[in-house]
Parts: structure tokens; C-alpha cells; sequence
């Protein structure tokens, strides 16, 4: 995630500065106040991190797949919160939730939605994703929810094996 924070800008470039894979909470919770735009870096966060995991995500060729397994590509994100999807009949909504004793920053649901959009943009082609931020416990909200208007959970398990299997040989 900070490599999405201090990714080179322009054409033509193709380093990407190195980060340890994980930081302490502290140091993002700082790179995300200094970050002109908190979304912008959540956008770029796939792009910019290990190749393996956009290619999974464009493997799954439907971004209700990748809605459905979100809980397993918001753990590659961050180890302190816990995330459940609930289908809503028409559209889905992402019910993100910080630990209790890591408390919620508006900047960091501003990354969260960019994340969001961006793995599902991987795969939906020329239609356009649209997540939005509803409820917000930085802003006094009971939880952090975020709306996927128009798409519904579908589980793909050829696909979910695929991002399983991928998943141990990166740990590997």
C-alpha cells in the first residue's frame, strides 16, 4: 500500500519504490496524511503491488467474482479490520470494520473505496464500477459500509482456487 503512496509518476516509468510487505499501522495511518489523495493511492494499490495479484484479479473475468471473494483480497490489505459482504438484492454492500482498538480514519475509507473500485474496475471492462461510501465511523457512523450499485456477489470456484493457490507459492 505505500508503494501505491510513493509510485512514480509520468510516462515511462517503471520502478516502483520498495516497501517491507508489512508496515506498522502507525506508519500508513501517517503516509495516508501526508498523501495528497487518500483514493487515488487506494486506486493505484493493485497496479503498483506484487503482478500476481492484478493478473488473478483480470483472471476472474467478472468483477461479481472478485465482489464475492473481496473478503480474502481485503486480508492482503490489512490485518486490522475485518470485512463482510452482504448481497442487498441489486447491488451489494461492503461492510468494512477496523479492530476495536484501531480506530477508523476518514483518509483510510477514502483508500479503502479506491481499492475497492479498482480490483472490480480490473475486470468489468468498459463499464464502469461505482462504489460509494454511505456510512462512514469516522464520521460518527456505527460502521464503514460501501455500496457496489448494480453488482451482486457470484462465486466462481475454478477461480477462488486459482487466487488460493496463487496466494501460497507468493508466501512461499
Amino acid at each position: 500500500m505505500l508503494r501505491a503512496f510513493r509510485a512514480p509518476t509520468g510516462e515511462g516509468v517503471e520502478e516502483i519504490a520498495q516497501c517491507p510487505l508489512w508496515v506498522p499501522r502507525s506508519e500508513f495511518l501517517n503516509a495516508l496524511a501526508e498523501a495528497e489523495d487518500a483514493y487515488s493511492a487506494g486506486e493505484a494499490v493493485w497496479s503498483v503491488s506484487e503482478p500476481w495479484l492484478e493478473a488473478n484479479a483480470a483472471l476472474a473475468q467478472d468483477p461479481s467474482v472478485l465482489l464475492d471473494e473481496f473478503s480474502d483480497w481485503a486480508l492482503l490489505l490489512d490485518r486490522y479490520s475485518t470485512v463482510n459482504i452482504v448481497d442487498r438484492q441489486g447491488h451489494s454492500e461492503i461492510q468494512w470494520t477496523n479492530l476495536h482498538d484501531h480506530p477508523c480514519d476518514a483518509r483510510e475509507c477514502a483508500f479503502r473505496q479506491g481499492a475497492i473500485t479498482a480490483l472490480l474496475q480490473t475486470c468489468a471492462a468498459s463499464e464502469p464500477v461505482s462504489v460509494e461510501h454511505v456510512e462512514c465511523v469516522a464520521r460518527g457512523g456505527q460502521l464503514c459500509r460501501f455500496v457496489v450499485d448494480g453488482w451482486i456477489p457470484c462465486k466462481d470456484s475454478r477461480h477462488a482456487r486459482a487466487f488460493g493457490e496463487a496466494r501460497l507459492l507468493a508466501a512461499k
